[in-house]
């Protein structure tokens, strides 16, 4: 994917959200690029003698890495530079846990905006923040840090309340191929996909077996999508 530039965005900060709080705070320097992680899970379904089929079973969370430059040293209006770690400290609180949700803390919910790229494209609306490494590469005579690196993951928050209000309602599992290995049961694969053997007829509907407890190995049964 290409990757922005100051020159495409201006001279908007890269702005970070607390979308508890609503308080927020912009980077002291842009970064120069950031990567974009996106990703689907694909199983494979083993088969008699043949090459396994793929079956899609989710989709991931995207993430956002970027490296963001923090300095004290150069840019003080006082002539005696700041302890970076005010700084700092402002990312290392977003990884502390802060909001009651009633069943446990967490971490605050977060949101990225930079210029025009903000959640229409790369950005997701919610994110976390899942990592931080801090590196300090200056320090002052009496070792005050100065001037410091931060490699920093946000991870696609998906709000599940939210999603199910703004899409139409979806079967809980999908329809999937699975081919037998000899001494199975109807039952005992209901349970294996949807943790409910009763429902063991829908399979045989869905592959018109008369007798569900003879089951050869190698055959290939349709599991219909359930809620």
């Amino acid at each position: 994917m290409a990757l922005p530039s100051l020159r495409n965005l201006g001279l908007d900060k890269l702005r970070i959200t607390n979308l508890d709080t609503r308080k927020h705070f912009d980077v002291m320097f842009n970064p120069t690029s950031y990567s974009l992680d996106d990703s689907n899970t694909w199983e494979q379904q083993k088969r008699v003698r043949v090459k396994p089929e793929l079956q899609f079973t989710a989709q991931n969370l995207k993430k956002i890495s970027m490296e963001l430059f923090v300095d004290t040293y150069e840019t003080s209006m006082t002539g005696r530079p700041d302890d970076v770690r005010e700084h700092t400290d402002k990312m290392a609180k977003l990884m502390e846990v802060s909001f009651d949700t009633g069943d446990g803390g967490r971490p605050p919910l977060l949101a990225l905006s930079w210029g025009k790229a903000n959640h229409t494209s790369d950005f997701p609306p919610k994110v976390v923040l899942e990592s931080l490494k801090t590196e300090y590469i200056l320090f002052t005579r009496k070792g005050l840090p100065v001037r410091a690196k931060m490699s920093v993951t946000f991870l696609e928050f998906v709000d599940l309340d939210s999603e199910q209000k703004g899409k139409p309602r979806q079967k809980s599992f999908p329809w999937q191929r699975y081919t037998t290995t000899g001494g199975e049961s109807l039952s005992g694969i209901a349970a294996r996909f949807w943790r409910q053997p009763t429902r063991w007829r829908l399979i045989a509907e869905a592959n018109n077996i008369d007798n569900p407890r003879l089951l050869p190995a190698g055959i290939t049964l349709r599991i219909p999508a359930v809620n």
